[in-house]
């Protein structure tokens, strides 16, 4: 009888948790929500995008879907680092049977020695419940992870007095976009983000981080890439290695280049294809203030005209008539020399 009592009294705090977590966890503007709604929906998709918020606001997966005739997702998230990307694979391959991997592996989320607290959450607040989300929790944040994990309310909260009616209106719990839509971006879909507005000369075109030319990458990224590129072979999944467009006044950094060869390098070390679209040559893409949203991010317009170019790339991989040495300089030098982009020219 006093177990039973016990066992009671343990479902009654949980149950008033489960309450108290639901009035005032803020996640009904959370495009990640819906992004993993939607690939945990999915059963056919071949190609999945990761990375952080340069993949989320740059690949628009109907205008590739549409234009390759395979099905594309983004996977991207906000600041998603090395062992994110890696969490995000195995998530989806547990419902998808994944063709291609295309790992985004831009040098400032690189440069980080630990995972951070705010990335892994990002994700882990809506993966399925199994030893994948678990394991990247544990990894990334130890016995705090698990306990933000159970009361996700310690770093994600909100008025309940707002919360509780967005909650329980229809396009929250139907998975509508309504609450993710602002005047500034809307959400599109598996994972694409549509970003109005765009940059002018008066951004700042840097980043915080910086390139160290004899270790262009961390200890920390070089690790979850290793173990990224074993998990894709082990599951016959083709994997791509990109960079995302980024201005030239940003990349007009000192050793840049050191960054490009040392990706290069671990690519023809792993039998993988390096895209790096900075590298792009003259003929695919230039792109104007226009295009870009800031210094790191690509704005809607540009997402949709650099998605049709790598639709274009991916095809002509795909079918055997287009290497990567045809579409790419191998120098950033030669890039800025014949196809500089209107942030330098």
């Amino acid at each position: 009888m006093e177990k039973i009592k016990f066992t009671l009294k343990c479902l009654l705090v949980v149950a008033i948790a489960m309450v108290l977590n639901w009035c005032v966890v803020d996640d009904v503007h959370s495009y990640t929500r819906l992004m993993l709604h939607e690939m945990h929906s999915s059963d056919d998709i071949d190609t999945l995008i990761v990375g952080g918020s340069e993949v989320f606001k740059a690949y628009d997966p109907e205008v590739l879907s549409k234009a390759t005739g395979d099905r594309f997702f983004n996977g991207g998230s906000a600041s998603q680092q090395m062992g994110g990307s890696l969490a995000m694979i195995k998530e989806a391959e547990r419902t998808n049977d994944l063709k291609t991997v295309m790992l985004d592996v831009d040098f400032p989320r690189n440069q980080s020695d630990e995972e951070g607290a705010l990335q892994t959450y990002l994700l882990t607040d809506y993966m399925s419940m199994s030893s994948n989300k678990y394991e990247y929790l544990w990894k990334s944040q130890g016995f705090t992870g698990i306990e933000n994990d159970l009361i996700p309310a310690i770093h994600r909260n909100g008025d309940p007095v707002e919360l509780i009616p967005e909650k329980l209106s229809a396009p929250y719990r139907n998975w509508k976009y309504d609450y993710v839509t602002y005047g500034s971006e809307a959400y599109r879909g598996d994972g694409f983000v549509y970003s109005n507005g765009h940059a002018d000369q008066n951004v700042t075109y840097e980043v915080e981080e910086n390139i160290n030319p004899g270790h262009f990458m961390s200890d920390h990224a070089m690790s979850q890439l290793k173990a990224i590129t074993r998990y894709c072979k082990a599951h016959d999944i083709q994997m791509i290695l990109v960079e995302t467009p980024y201005p030239d006044a940003t990349l007009l950094k000192e050793n840049y280049q050191s960054y490009i060869d040392g990706v290069r390098s671990f690519a023809e070390k792993n039998g993988l294809q390096y895209w790096n679209f900075n590298l792009l040559k003259k003929g695919y893409i230039t792109f104007g203030y226009d295009d870009y949203l800031d210094a790191v991010h690509l704005n809607g317009h540009g997402a949709e005209r650099f998605s049709k170019t790598v639709a274009t790339i991916y095809n002509g991989s795909k079918y055997g008539v287009t290497k990567p040495d045809d579409v790419f300089y191998g120098d950033y030098a030669d890039k800025i020399r014949y196809n500089a982009d209107a942030t330098v020219r």
